[in-house]
């Protein structure tokens, strides 16, 4: 969607026409989802996208841009065409209703429109404006609409989280992102298991920048597929190199939840395999719990596809959704990170003693490995030893470091622990 968005918007420039991006979000889906299950808010996502197809003109562009978000792009449309279009479509989901086990339930939306004339000259710009305008109308009640203004502007962080946009491309351009690397160790013994590979971005002035400071930014305008290529094709290489010295390191590498759904990235990574010749048993990938959760379908299909091809693939924050681990009977991963929210506080509070133990066994009944972030002391990690906890990360095993010191080749690679 984003690249016909790009073409369009080069061609507008070219031609002074007159396009809309309509940025639509269900009001209800949250509720849908958590109330019948994510097999019936897939089958909700699945009758709006039908009923938008049914009214839309035949070659107006709709796509599924996030959990319950679509965009929508008219072609040759002016302000007023626009929002007679964004009401009508309001006006459809006003009427429709979603039925699930004899069950009536209303499904509302709210549209931010974007109208795109010369004045846009990227994707990114057009997409922000769409959103701002989409958040307006939420915050206006939902089940509204609301067309963008310059002055909508005063009332969100847009400024600031376009700059962090603007930083983005910056680094992908100047090759300003680099990579780190934190070890993964058996709680048993100390060995290095593998390393996590995490993703930095280098200021102008030398600053170094963490995910939080700018994921935000990338995932608002649309930047984070390439973000999870980049990151994938980097760290891919990167364990070839080592696998000429030591072709027993693995990695584990994070995925946003847009990955899912990136065709793209599934070849960029067969295509590695390929030419590197890096054995994909070597390869964890990780995404996170509630990424997973929020599109259960695709995660599903996504996994499949990467255990096909021999990687194997670890849910990430777990815990986060503690509800129910209903869906762990069918998501294929092979490995469970229990959330560092619940490790960290283990030494004090028993409620995360008892929280980090039940998701242990639980994973393990499902044949699942266990791996806990946050471990920050010695007595976090006897605790885990003691729940038979199967792998750890922290800043007490380890820091995030640019380089990997691999062991003598007569050595083991060991960190020592204190049992």
């Amino acid at each position: 969607f984003q690249q016909e968005l790009e073409r369009e918007i080069a061609r507008i420039a070219r031609s002074g026409s007159m396009c809309a991006l309509l940025y639509l979000d269900l009001d209800q889906f949250k509720y849908v989802n958590d109330t019948l299950g994510h097999a019936a808010g897939d089958r909700l996502l699945v009758e709006c996208a039908q009923l938008l197809r049914k009214h839309l003109r035949e070659g107006d562009l709709l796509a599924r841009f996030g959990g319950d978000e679509f965009t929508v792009l008219l072609f040759d449309v002016n302000p007023d065409a626009a929002r007679h279009v964004a009401e009508y479509i309001r006006m459809l989901f006003e009427n429709f209703r979603f039925v699930d086990s004899g069950k009536t339930f209303n499904v509302t939306v709210s549209i931010g429109v974007s109208i795109l004339d010369d004045a846009i000259d990227t994707a990114e710009l057009a997409l922000s404006q769409a959103d701002l305008a989409c958040n307006i109308a939420k915050s206006q009640g939902r089940n509204t609409l609301h067309l963008f203004n310059p002055k909508d502007r005063q009332k969100d962080g847009m400024a600031e989280d376009m700059g962090w946009a603007t930083r983005v491309r910056d680094a992908f351009e100047n090759d300003r992102f680099k990579l780190a690397f934190q070890p993964i160790v058996s709680v048993a013994d100390g060995v290095v298991q593998a390393y996590e590979v995490l993703l930095r971005m280098t200021m102008d002035d030398g600053d170094i920048i963490l995910p939080g400071g700018f994921m935000p930014a990338a995932e608002r305008f649309g930047l984070m597929n390439n973000v999870d290529r980049w990151t994938v094709n980097r760290a891919m290489h990167k364990l070839a190199e080592l696998h000429q010295t030591d072709p027993a390191v693995r990695f584990a590498i994070n995925l946003s939840g847009l990955a899912l759904e990136d065709a793209e990235l599934l070849d960029l990574i067969h295509g590695v395999l390929q030419d590197t010749g890096l054995d994909p048993s070597r390869l964890t990938f990780e995404i996170t719990e509630s990424a997973a959760i929020s599109n259960l379908t695709a995660a599903t299909r996504f996994i499949h596809k990467l255990k096909d091809m021999g990687c194997e693939f670890a849910l990430d924050d777990f815990g986060t959704g503690f509800s129910s681990f209903a869906y762990l009977k069918h998501l294929p991963v092979d490995k469970l990170k229990i959330d560092g929210s619940f490790v960290k506080g283990m030494a004090e509070a028993r409620v995360d003693q008892a929280m980090v133990q039940s998701m242990n066994e639980i994973a393990h009944a499902l044949d699942k490995k266990t791996i806990a972030e946050f471990v920050e002391s010695e007595a976090i990690l006897k605790l885990l030893r003691s729940y038979d906890v199967d792998y750890a990360q922290g800043h007490y095993l380890g820091k995030p470091r640019e380089a990997i010191d691999l062991p003598n080749p007569n050595a083991d690679n060991v960190i020592p622990l204190n049992h």
